[in-house]
């Protein structure tokens, strides 16, 4: 997925935003993908609510998280490979 050639290869090399950052500034953040790459991404998706638990552990501010269950949602079989 982020291999050479991908269209992901230097996805995040310039951020300047972590989690903390966005937290203090109540940034409202999207952590979106579709249904059919959700077992490759759940990776990434658990890396990026992790750093945001971090940040509220780390107590930067208030943390708000909308947690939406459509990916687990039993349709699967109508999206295409």
């Amino acid at each position: 997925m982020f291999s050479t050639g991908s269209r992901l290869v230097s996805a995040g090399q310039a951020a300047n935003a972590t989690p903390a950052s966005l937290t203090r500034k109540r940034a409202v953040t999207f952590l979106v993908g579709s249904q059919r790459h959700i077992r490759r991404m759940a990776g990434y998706y658990a890396m990026q609510l992790t750093g945001f638990r971090d940040a509220l552990y780390a107590e930067v501010g208030p943390l708000t998280l909308i947690n939406d269950e459509f990916t687990n949602a039993p349709c699967s079989n109508l999206s295409t490979p």
